[in-house]
């Protein structure tokens, strides 16, 4: 009887190519996006409202602070759904990113016994992400008909959103999974830089009021662009300029290109350290 050819997978057989077998391992990533759902919600009380209840909380807070002790002018658009129009897309880049960057530490077990392109583990969080997405922008349809509005025929594009925030939290989660696989103390400091992040974009105040002579250093930040533009999509109003967005998209680019190649760099002892 002939043996099967039998693959073996040591340091030098995970290199950046393999980054591009990952659609072979759809299955794979569904299952893990699948139980990584079921897990987060099976012995939950709240359940699926805890996906309602935090883009909520967070745009009452703004609304509060920002809409009415601040003042802050958001032109002929009701303050709360402005907010909440930038907290929907931020919430799943948020949970995009703290997911993927500790991805690699949670499925540490199923990496070191099989070989699937390890880049799978981190964009399962987008997988993650997208289900929580759906389910806020269900509940932000409601709450734009409570305020007189309607969806428009760009509400068409939202799947561009989603891939823009996972193209978005991938150039950073790409480089912070890596450096956690050995440093297990730099995912402390996630909630800690996911709240500067959240007032270093528009999300509670309009990018208007960012003083003219800081705007290119504001547009260098790529969740600017991501926030504009979702916002323009799910509520309307100007468009996003286009300079401001063609930078943080460049920069997420370069971030994202570095951080696939140092993952794949040191995907290959990622066994070893987990």
């Amino acid at each position: 009887m002939t043996s099967k050819p039998e693959r073996r997978i040591d340091a030098s057989a995970i290199r950046f190519g393999d980054l591009l077998q990952a659609p072979r391992y759809i299955g794979v990533a569904l299952v893990l996006v699948w139980t990584e759902i079921i897990a987060r919600y099976k012995q939950s009380v709240l359940g699926l409202w805890l996906i309602v209840i935090q883009p909520l909380m967070t745009t009452g807070i703004f609304t509060f602070v920002f809409g009415q002790v601040a003042g802050v002018e958001t032109g002929d658009m009701n303050y709360a759904l402005f907010a909440y129009a930038g907290v929907v897309p931020w919430v799943f880049l948020q949970r995009s990113l703290q997911a993927g960057s500790v991805s690699l530490i949670t499925y540490g077990g199923i990496l070191s016994k099989i070989f699937i392109p390890r880049f799978i583990a981190p964009m399962t969080s987008v997988g993650v992400g997208t289900a929580d997405l759906l389910i806020s922008i269900a509940v932000f349809t409601i709450i734009t008909l409570f305020f007189g509005q309607y969806p428009t025929i760009s509400w068409l594009l939202l799947p561009i959103v989603i891939l823009y925030g996972a193209f978005v939290a991938a150039s950073c989660f790409l480089w912070i999974a890596a450096i956690a696989v050995t440093y297990r103390d730099v995912t402390h400091l996630l909630p800690y830089a996911s709240s500067f992040l959240m007032y270093a974009a528009p999300i509670a105040y309009p990018r208007s009021l960012v003083p003219e002579n800081l705007q290119f250093v504001y547009a260098c930040n790529p969740i600017v662009g991501y926030i504009e533009f979702s916002r323009w999509l799910l509520v309307g109003g100007e468009l996003p300029l286009l300079v401001p967005t063609l930078i943080s998209l460049l920069i997420c680019l370069f971030a994202f290109l570095g951080g696939a190649m140092i993952f794949a760099r040191v995907a290959r002892t990622f066994a070893d350290r987990l």
